[in-house]
């Protein structure tokens, strides 16, 4: 009964072991994920934020253009920045609601391909489907980005 009594202690303090072991190598290893989330959180508390997501811009034919990033604050914003613009000169930038309703927020001017513009967000960051930066000269020049 002792010999017995013994191998389950034993065992008892190997599982132990290499659950405290296994424990270890997880909190090493997710240093950086956890560092990068205390980052984060940090710049949310300053910017009096609750997300930030980006979204990448495609052309009509689905070249990649650029992205749009989606700050959900205090105030909210969206930022474009464009690489591979169809064609130069204005852009409407467009938040397309859930509903298919277009929000007008801004316009970014487009210079051999590529522009940069932010705007204040009108409606909440989970309203958004999509981003859209349409030409005011070329039909058919727009640039898409689907929010989640």
């Amino acid at each position: 009964m002792r010999r017995f009594q013994a191998r389950v202690y034993g065992l008892a303090l190997v599982v132990v072991v290499a659950a405290g072991a296994g424990a270890q190598a997880v909190r090493w290893r997710s240093a950086d994920d956890r560092e990068l989330a205390r980052q984060y959180r940090q710049t949310l508390d300053v910017a009096d934020g609750r997300y930030l997501e980006a979204v990448r811009m495609t052309t009509m034919d689905g070249r990649p253009a650029g992205t749009a990033f989606l700050y959900q604050g205090n105030p909210s914003w969206l930022l474009v920045t464009v690489s591979a613009a169809p064609a130069d000169g204005a852009y409407d930038a467009l938040a397309i609601d859930r509903d298919g309703a277009a929000h007008l927020a801004g316009t970014c001017v487009m210079t051999r391909g590529g522009g940069t513009a932010g705007y204040r967000l009108d409606i909440p960051v989970s309203a958004v489907s999509q981003i859209q930066l349409r030409s005011r000269t070329v039909p058919g020049a727009v640039l898409t980005g689907l929010a989640r």
